[in-house]
């Protein structure tokens, strides 16, 4: 098929910028004095005519960065045009334009490619993690910091257009560095968390009774959450969409259960990165039990199964186990029974 003769200058000037790489780039000794003093000449004549041509040297070295064999196809299809290829110097008879723009639009081609692998390519990825009663500050390349929360993994990778981090388990603060042209996205489960610059946490702990899904709070800026990972935009993505605000915690469940919006509690969305103590209003015993084990062994081998579901209020140290085991008993008038490999809580005469 004819390749379509260009129209505009900017279209001329690809044209031009190709011939000119691809013979100087060529390395057969065909390249003289006087094509370099021509390509010199061209050059000068026009700012666009260097800023593209710069474009066009960077874009063919991003082939080199494509696996070798597809490197090496897209090199070998290059090759192929070059030899018929006019080059735009006035000696050229017109017929060169039409060979010059097939070989351009090959070698647009593989810049093309180049460019969109080198796009997918991690320039920085790192995963951290904390142990049960340790938590971590992290500085990012970019400037944000992360926060890690107890029994903490994640993994964060950038990319040259975004920033990614997946939250694999448990809760980490983000304060994110603003950059418009890269934004900052967190998976969790099925929901994505995108900001361009905030102070925020995301929490995900599946195996914490009644806190089992994802948990966003924001302290500083908006981020926008897409729960179930909606791709495609459209009614369907905007439905499935909050917005979130300075001041507000959104709760998603999952299993078909509404999203909650509430507001955050007087201390913060991060409570648990200023202190050692956990608070809790009106939560059932096998959830105070699985968040507090969360930061420490409490020493628990034997709960009576009909108090797992008594609701307490208050705050408590899971570093002070002895303290955390008495206050439990008494808050719920259980007993505290010693056993060999632990402690038992029972009901009273059970």
């Amino acid at each position: 098929m004819m390749p379509i003769e260009p129209t505009t200058d900017e279209a001329r000037r690809r044209q031009e910028v190709a011939g000119w790489f691809l013979r100087r780039d060529a390395g057969d000794g065909a390249w003289s004095a006087a094509d370099e003093a021509a390509f010199t000449q061209w050059l000068g004549r026009d700012a666009g005519n260097r800023q593209a041509y710069a474009r066009w040297a960077t874009d063919w070295a991003l082939i080199d960065t494509m696996p070798r064999d597809t490197a090496a196809r897209l090199r070998a299809l290059v090759a192929a045009e070059r030899a018929p290829a006019a080059v735009p110097v006035p000696r050229r008879r017109a017929m060169a334009g039409w060979a010059l723009a097939g070989v351009a639009a090959v070698a647009v081609t593989g810049g093309w490619f180049g460019w969109q692998h080198l796009e997918a390519r991690p320039v920085y990825e790192q995963a951290f993690g904390t142990r049960r009663g340790q938590q971590s500050h992290v500085t990012l390349p970019d400037g944000s910091e992360l926060r890690l929360d107890t029994s903490t993994t994640l993994k964060v990778t950038f990319f040259r257009g975004r920033r990614e981090v997946q939250l694999v388990q448990g809760q980490a603060l983000f304060t994110v560095r603003a950059d418009p042209g890269r934004p900052f996205q967190v998976t969790a489960q099925d929901v994505r968390v995108t900001v361009v610059g905030t102070r925020f946490t995301v929490r995900s702990t599946p195996g914490i009774p009644s806190r089992e899904g994802v948990e966003v709070a924001v302290e500083h800026g908006r981020v926008r959450v897409a729960n179930g990972l909606v791709a495609g935009g459209g009614a369907d993505a905007a439905a499935h969409q909050v917005e979130l605000t300075a001041g507000q915690h959104l709760v998603l469940q999952g299993h078909g259960a509404q999203p909650v919006v509430k507001a955050l509690p007087r201390d913060g969305a991060a409570p648990w990165h200023q202190g050692a103590q956990i608070s809790f209003s009106n939560a059932p015993l096998k959830t105070v039990m699985a968040e507090m084990g969360r930061y420490a062994d409490l020493g628990l081998v034997d709960v009576d199964p009909s108090a797992l579901d008594l609701r307490l209020s208050g705050t408590f140290d899971p570093r002070d186990a002895a303290t955390a085991r008495r206050l439990l008993a008494g808050a719920l008038q259980l007993q505290l029974v010693p056993l060999g490999d632990g402690y038992a809580l029972r009901r009273q005469g059970g």
